[in-house]
C-alpha cells in the first residue's frame, strides 16, 4: 500500500476532512513471517528471567576442614558448603537465562509499518486535530472517546504524554497513553483502535523517514 487516506475528526468527534498519510507509514509487502519474530522479540525482551539458586561455589562459609577426616565419629566431610548441609549449595538449581532478542533497526521498521497498514485497512485509526481539554477528569475522555465511536481497547498516542491526559484515562479498561517515540509494532497489534493527533501522526511520519 503506497498510501491511504483516513478521516481527520475534530476534538468533538466530527468529521472534518480527509488526512492523506505519508508513504512512509506504510508497506507495499505484508510479512507475516517479520512481523511474528518482531512482535516475539518486543515481548520476550519484557522477561525478565527465571528464579536463582547459589551453587556451592557461591553459599558463604567453607574455607576449613570442619573436623579431622578420622577418630571423631562423625562422616567425612570437606566443607559446610556442601550440597548435603543445612544452608548448603544447591544441585542443579534454577540459574537466571536471559530471554534477549537482538532485532535490528530495518526489521522493526518494516514490521511497524506492516502492522500500521493492517490498522488502517481495518478501520482501526482515528486521526483529531488536537486533544480536547480534559482536565484530569474521566468524564471528558470518555465523552471523547465516545463522540469518535470508540470501543475496546485503544492506544492514544501522544507527542509527550502529559499528566491531565494520564489523570483522565488512567481509570478507564483497556485504554493507554503512548509517547509517539515509544510507539512500536507491538502497540499497534495489541490494541483496537489507535488515536492520533494530526501532530503526533506527522512526528510519526519524521520519525520513521529519519530511519
Amino acid at each position: 500500500m503506497s498510501s491511504a487516506t483516513v478521516s481527520l475528526f475534530s476534538n468533538v468527534g466530527k468529521k472534518v476532512s480527509d488526512y492523506e498519510l505519508s508513504s512512509a507509514l506504510l508497506d507495499t509487502k505484508v510479512s507475516p513471517r517479520l512481523l511474528h519474530q518482531v512482535i516475539t522479540g518486543y515481548r520476550n525482551n519484557l522477561r525478565s528471567g527465571t528464579s536463582s539458586t547459589k551453587t556451592r561455589a557461591e553459599v558463604s562459609g567453607g574455607g576449613r576442614k570442619p573436623w579431622k577426616q578420622k577418630g571423631t565419629g562423625n562422616a567425612r566431610s570437606g566443607s559446610n558448603r556442601s550440597p548435603l548441609w543445612r544452608k548448603g549449595g544447591i544441585i542443579f538449581g534454577p540459574k537466571p537465562r536471559s530471554y534477549r532478542y537482538t532485532l535490528s533497526q530495518a526489521q522493526r521498521n518494516e514490521a511497524f509499518r506492516v502492522g500500521f497498514g493492517y490498522q488502517v485497512g481495518n478501520n482501526a485509526l482515528f486521526v483529531v486535530q488536537e486533544w480536547p481539554n480534559a482536565d484530569g477528569k474521566t468524564s471528558k475522555a470518555i465523552q471523547f472517546l465516545k463522540a469518535l465511536k470508540i470501543e475496546g481497547s485503544s492506544i492514544l498516542v501522544l507527542e509527550s504524554v502529559n499528566d491531565q491526559w494520564a489523570k483522565a484515562v488512567r481509570n478507564i479498561p483497556f485504554i493507554r497513553l503512548v509517547d509517539v517515540n515509544s510507539l512500536n509494532a507491538n502497540h499497534l497489534l495489541s490494541a483496537r483502535n489507535l488515536v492520533f493527533t494530526s501532530a503526533s501522526i506527522k512526528a510519526l511520519e519524521n520519525r520513521l523517514a529519519r530511519n
